[in-house]
């Protein structure tokens, strides 16, 4: 058996497993190589998700159904000043992606899942990209201008307070990553960024559709940003 950690290989351990079974091989979230995208995957990638090379790419990852109202809020009121703005929701299960489509729908902001890019009509410019495969994610954050982290707003669930999601395959990338108040479990990978700039995490949509516009008007802050993601 192999644990991602030493208090996980104990607890196998306790269940029985003998010990000469059971070694430590660290957490694959932390896996940095196989994840980073060379110049060619990324056009590769791009080409697969029918972006012109003018958009500006904004990923929400493992979002939540109730987060999805907060984030299509925040592109609405982003749209306005980054006309060429995209929008990838990846909901963090799939069966969720029913619920996500009637917010949206509720909302008047057009959508289209993934797996349908090329098998309809030409893709527009309003039309937000639904992920729906699992794997992809960890690859697709190499082309983000930025990120929103998903599980990281406020619920009245006890059972998720401090959640957020995983923050490595992001940093991995060095991508900027906004989010919301529900991280007290990712703190030592946050607390770097914040201290960085604070704007990354966010209240409300209006002030997360003012501190991305502004990151994008600083190029910078995004390179300050990098290098805290790398270090």
């Amino acid at each position: 058996i192999g644990a991602k950690g030493d208090k996980d290989a104990e607890a196998y351990r306790c269940l029985g497993e003998r010990p000469e079974r059971n070694f430590v091989v660290a957490d694959l979230k932390f896996s940095v190589e196989e994840n980073r995208l060379s110049e060619d995957k990324k056009e590769k990638f791009w080409k697969s998700l029918s972006l012109a090379s003018e958009e500006i790419l904004w990923i929400a990852g493992s979002l939540h159904p109730h987060e999805v109202r907060f984030i299509a809020s925040a592109y609405q009121q982003m749209k306005v000043k980054v006309p060429r703005l995209r929008l990838l929701i990846a909901p963090r299960w799939l069966e969720h992606l029913g619920q996500m489509e009637s917010v949206l729908r509720d909302l008047s902001i057009p959508f289209i899942r993934k797996s349908k890019i090329g098998t309809e009509p030409p893709l527009s410019l309003e039309k937000i990209i639904l992920l729906d495969t699992y794997g992809e994610l960890k690859v697709l954050y190499g082309l983000a201008a930025f990120v929103f982290l998903g599980g990281s707003l406020p619920t009245e669930d006890p059972s998720w307070k401090g959640l957020s999601h995983n923050v490595a395959e992001p940093l991995i990338h060095e991508k900027p990553i906004f989010f919301g108040k529900n991280v007290c479990f990712r703190q030592s990978l946050l607390a770097p960024l914040l201290e960085c700039w604070d704007g990354l995490q966010v209240e409300n949509p209006e002030s997360f559709a003012k501190n991305a516009v502004y990151l994008l008007e600083h190029p910078e802050l995004r390179e300050k940003l990098r290098k805290k993601c790398d270090e």
